[in-house]
């Protein structure tokens, strides 16, 4: 049933990626730059560290209509915790990728948002160097009759290095012809406050799985980028 509701809500939010398509688009000449960052999203690990994965099937048509023109849908578990949790991540032109906010399209799709959306700054390392900020926020519903809640983080990147989460992406991140754009979601336990704030956010499974997941889809994005230099 667990799985049932991460994958019907990752709908939801493949959906709402698709309401703001077409808003806004930019126009650029490095096509060889972008189906370079494009095609690293294949060479991301299903396994790394405690985590598998298995996919999650993604219309192609519709993520031609987000703007996404390399992604993946995955569902991770960790072994040794048993944390699982839907990842999504998307790379194409900035114009629909930074037009799509969550916080408008899951409540138009019928998850209400139950917490203030709050910015997290994420750390790679215990040197304090930071991968940037990640937006996040609580959503409550009913997700093929089942009420569900979960707590899903989301940010923006040109290059898989900096992350940020303006509160106006189209604007903040206009001057950019590329984007990744993730989005990581984990069922809350009804145990847990009911208050983003009262949460350690820094044992959160989302925060620790961005940690390292993170770093892989860096390390895909050089690798395509060298690759792309040797044509």
């Amino acid at each position: 049933m667990q799985r049932k509701l991460q994958m019907a809500l990752a709908a939801l939010v493949i959906v709402g990626a698709t309401y703001a398509h077409g808003v806004w688009t930019l126009r650029w000449s490095g096509e060889g730059e972008l189906e370079a960052a494009a095609s690293s999203v294949d060479r991301i690990p299903k396994e790394f560290g405690d985590w598998t994965s298995e996919e999650m099937r993604v219309s192609a048509h519709t993520m031609e209509q987000a703007g996404a023109l390399g992604y993946l849908s995955r569902r991770y578990e960790n072994r040794t915790s048993g944390q699982s949790l839907t990842v999504m991540l998307l790379c194409g032109r900035t114009g629909p990728l930074a037009a799509h906010l969550p916080t408008i399209c899951l409540p138009a799709a019928g998850m209400q948002m139950v917490t203030t959306e709050k910015i997290y700054t994420l750390l790679r390392d215990d040197h304090k160097r930071e991968w940037g900020q990640f937006a996040f926020s609580d959503f409550k519903g009913t997700v093929g009759g089942a009420p569900v809640r979960t707590r899903l983080f989301w940010a923006w990147s040109p290059d898989a290095l900096k992350w940020q989460a303006p509160a106006h992406p189209r604007v903040a991140l206009a001057g950019y012809p590329r984007l990744y754009k993730i989005f990581v979601h984990r069922d809350v336990d009804p145990s847990e406050s009911k208050d983003v704030k009262h949460t350690p956010l820094e044992e959160d499974g989302c925060v620790l799985f961005l940690q390292e997941f993170l770093a892989e889809v860096r390390q895909a994005a050089a690798e395509a980028e060298k690759a792309a230099e040797k044509r």
